[in-house]
């Protein structure tokens, strides 16, 4: 038994009632920092931050136990040399044969890599809404199953609406896109949902307000495992400035090749490096 107790991977204390220690395990010499002979008899006052939350703690452990549950806490403690962690605490009552409390029994797990793992995630998510908003693209999933999409922030802002909502269901996009667009967007998804087939589209959408934007919508149709069916993911990007310099751009040289007519002009281009010409037609 002490074999199997000291072979674990997670921190074992063994304390009192009243929270005094009586037996610690070898990770949690370890982890704390301390030879088990440092911390036999004292309170476990000495794990913890401040004498605040070692109170807090006690009421917590005391709440679970007045239900006779087990105590499950996420708690921040701290080692040896003074440096405090996040820690998850499963916490049960031992009894004797009669059912009388006669100690604690506390396995701690070091909380400390799953938070840099979430750190780093929440970081990775802000750096991805960063780029979104400023490359105007965001992001998407869609269950057909349940029809309820969900969207990142910059979707929210493409769409004029307020980001942190809910994203509205696949039946309440009808109202988004243009309703001269809608068929061809429609039948994209369909086929991407029944056949598995990626789509790019370039629509319009009809904003709350009324304002009509050019996006680019592309989907990748994911097929999930276990005849789960199709999942749809993809990006939606707004090039509605681009869109509009562009018809500028082309309605501009109509007009010149129009003048050009009128006026019985041309105009000619030399590309030196390539040693190309360009002649109007009207030269």
């Amino acid at each position: 038994m002490k074999h199997i107790f000291h072979s674990l991977e997670e921190a074992v204390f063994v304390v009192t009632p009243d929270r005094n220690i009586v037996q610690i395990n070898k990770a949690a010499q370890k982890n704390f920092g301390y030879a088990e002979k440092e911390l036999i008899g004292l309170s476990t006052e000495v794990l913890h931050v401040d004498h605040e939350h070692y109170v807090r703690f006690g009421e917590q452990i005391a709440r679970a136990f007045s239900s006779g549950s087990t105590a499950t806490i996420e708690f921040r403690t701290k080692r040896k040399n003074g440096e405090i962690f996040r820690s998850r605490h499963i916490i049960s009552q031992l009894k004797d044969a009669s059912g009388n409390p006669v100690g604690i029994l506390s396995v701690l797990k070091d909380m400390t890599r799953q938070a840099l793992v979430e750190k780093a995630l929440e970081q990775q998510k802000k750096d991805l809404e960063k780029a979104q908003k400023v490359a105007h693209i965001g992001s998407w999933t869609y269950d057909p199953k349940t029809q309820r999409p969900t969207w990142s922030d910059e979707m929210f802002r493409i769409f004029g609406m307020t980001p942190g909502a809910e994203a509205p269901s696949y039946e309440e996009h009808r109202r988004l896109i243009h309703p001269e667009d809608w068929n061809r967007f429609d039948a994209a998804v369909q086929k991407a949902v029944a056949e598995g087939i990626s789509y790019d589209l370039k629509i319009r959408i009809v904003r709350p307000n009324g304002e009509i934007r050019y996006v680019h919508a592309i989907c990748e149709a994911k097929e999930i495992p276990n005849g789960e069916g199709i999942h749809l993911v993809g990006t939606t990007q707004d090039i509605h400035q681009k869109r509009i310099t562009e018809n500028a751009l082309r309605e501009s040289e109509k007009k010149y090749k129009k003048a050009e007519k009128i006026g019985n002009f041309g105009h000619w281009t030399r590309d030196i490096k390539n040693n190309e010409a360009f002649w109007s037609p009207q030269l």
